[in-house]
């Protein structure tokens, strides 16, 4: 580990990007490799970038519950690989109030 980039470990109310030795190489590595995979199947970068914000302006279609989300997700790399980042979104997100 990079000295450097050592911090102490902090659990967000939605996400970390630390891992359990307090760096964030892991996390950064992990978005870089996935973002690697969805270039190679995707070349053309401006249709890639369109492709995720329209899928993003609809939040349960992005995280997989249609065709589509489940495409980019499976094109992204293993399932689950940044899953480990956000593990209290859902609840986090759950415990808000509508107003």
């Amino acid at each position: 580990m990079n000295p450097s980039n050592a911090h102490s470990p902090l659990r967000g109310a939605t996400y970390t990007l630390l891992d359990g030795g307090g760096s964030s190489e892991g996390y950064f590595r992990d978005v870089r490799e996935a973002a690697d995979r969805l270039l190679r199947t995707n070349p053309d970068q401006r249709a890639l970038r369109d492709r995720i914000r329209t899928l993003s302006k609809r939040p349960l279609v992005l995280v997989g519950h249609s065709r589509q989300g489940r495409a980019l997700l499976s094109e992204s790399g293993p399932a689950g690989a940044l899953h480990r980042y956000t593990e209290e979104a859902g609840p986090f997100l759950r415990s808000l109030q509508l107003a």
